[in-house]
């Protein structure tokens, strides 16, 4: 699921490296994560709502780890799991990505 379009980061991330290696790492550690990459400034990331996602998926009790990515802040790391756009949803399913079905508003 993709919504804004992005233009590419802008200015020098630090860490980024640290960045790219802990947002693959955490792929690599869960056997079902959900990832959001988002952007502040996107009317559509703006419309995610992350902490709610997040305790939804604990209340039913979902094996699936929720994890946000801001892309603009870590390009690298966008990158390195598939970010293409703002907003986007990857669901990884055994370190591989699956096609996300779930709802959308439009």
């Amino acid at each position: 699921m993709s919504g804004c379009r992005g233009g590419g980061a802008k200015g020098t991330v630090d860490g980024a490296g640290a960045r790219q290696q802990n947002t693959r790492r955490a792929v690599e550690d869960h056997a079902e994560l959900l990832l959001v990459g988002y952007a502040p400034w996107c009317e559509r990331s703006a419309q995610l709502r992350f902490a709610e996602t997040s305790a939804a998926l604990r209340a039913m009790g979902s094996a699936v780890a929720f994890a946000k990515l801001r892309v603009e802040r870590y390009p690298k790391a966008a990158v390195a799991v598939g970010v293409k756009g703002f907003s986007t949803v990857l669901l990884f399913v055994n370190d591989t990505e699956h096609a996300y079905h779930g709802l959308r508003t439009r």
